[in-house]
């Protein structure tokens, strides 16, 4: 088996008698004997795992020279301190591979499985190979044990994140593979990927085991600009999806100079597109001025920003045929 794309978690065997605290009961309800015959086992995904994750699983077998796999099974546990059953999970049955010497496949947590508590219980996730004779009949099983870290869900798996011009604005679009107690998702925006501003909301779907799809229209978009979804719970927690990043051709109708500027700040337009305000924000969205014209029919304007701190701002134009929001920084 070929495991260079693999990573190989070797932890634990063990040699299974009676007197082993950690018995791996068999299907006929017989107790496992023999000394540990696993050689590479692995769990593809990791040992840290979530309820609900489906892993992908697997190892060579040493079998013994007159018996040959009948089965493997897969499933997680956890044991209170003292070793003894505290929660035992759903089992998969994974057949041998074609040489019989071993076997892989994927196992799917439960999703209300119990998660790891430091001092309280032990996470197990444990294989148990079946063995049996020239005849078929079961002879002896022997397990192995994984000790991994299983944590909550997140509450909503994101499938993607993308985003385009479209016109003067800017569409987003998100999938998600599953939603559980999801109240709302937030579309946030920034000029830097640090510090970024709500544009919306849009309403989640609570609970949810199939994949759906969300979109939001940015108005008034940035020549470049990041962003990202924030996910909300019901009970306020949240979290975040990947950053995206968008950059829009540049305007040709409206031109900012200079872009770095101590007083003045100049508009120019390539015709005379009537507009009625200039606003001015800061990089967390607050609106910190805005300029109003009465007969905006002229190709320059000039607006005096030294009021403004050091920093980088952006400037939105709108009005009833134009609308355009650029960056500039104050020095």
């Amino acid at each position: 088996m070929n495991r260079s794309s693999l990573i190989i978690l070797l932890v634990s065997s063990f040699f299974l008698t009676s007197a082993t605290p950690l018995i791996a009961q068999c299907s006929d309800g017989s107790q496992s004997t023999g000394d540990g015959t696993f050689v590479g086992p692995f769990i593809n995904e990791g040992t840290t795992l979530m309820q609900g994750q489906t892993i992908f699983v697997g190892s060579d077998i040493v079998v013994p020279a007159t018996l040959s796999i009948q089965s493997v099974s897969v499933k997680y546990l956890t044991f209170n301190p003292d070793f003894s059953p505290r929660y035992t999970g759903a089992t998969t049955f994974l057949p041998p591979n074609a040489d019989g010497d071993g076997f892989f496949g994927f196992h799917t947590i439960d999703a209300d499985a119990e998660i790891s508590m430091p001092g309280v219980n032990i996470s197990i996730l444990q294989f148990v190979v079946f063995f049996e004779d020239a005849g078929g009949t079961f002879v002896e099983c022997r397990f192995f044990n994984f000790f991994i870290t299983l944590e909550v869900a997140a509450p909503v798996q994101f499938a993607d994140f993308t985003g385009r011009p479209d016109g003067r604005a800017n569409l987003l679009r998100w999938r998600t593979a599953a939603e559980s107690q999801n109240a709302y998702f937030q579309v946030e925006r920034s000029i830097d990927g640090q510090q970024f501003q709500a544009l919306g909301r849009v309403t989640g779907a609570g609970n949810s085991n199939v994949e759906r799809a969300y979109s939001f229209l940015d108005q008034n978009p940035l020549i470049n600009a990041f962003y990202r979804v924030r996910q909300v719970d019901f009970d306020g927690s949240y979290d975040y999806s990947e950053l995206i990043f968008l950059a829009r051709p540049q305007d040709s109708e409206v031109f900012i100079f200079p872009t770095k500027t101590q007083t003045i700040l100049n508009i120019r337009l390539d015709d005379q597109w009537p507009f009625t305000h200039a606003h001015i924000y800061d990089l967390a969205g607050r609106q910190l001025f805005t300029q109003e014209w009465t007969n905006a029919d002229a190709n320059i304007f000039s607006i005096d920003v030294s009021h403004l701190q050091a920093g980088n701002y952006f400037i939105s134009l709108q009005g009833p045929e134009l609308s355009s929001t650029q960056p500039f920084q104050k020095y």
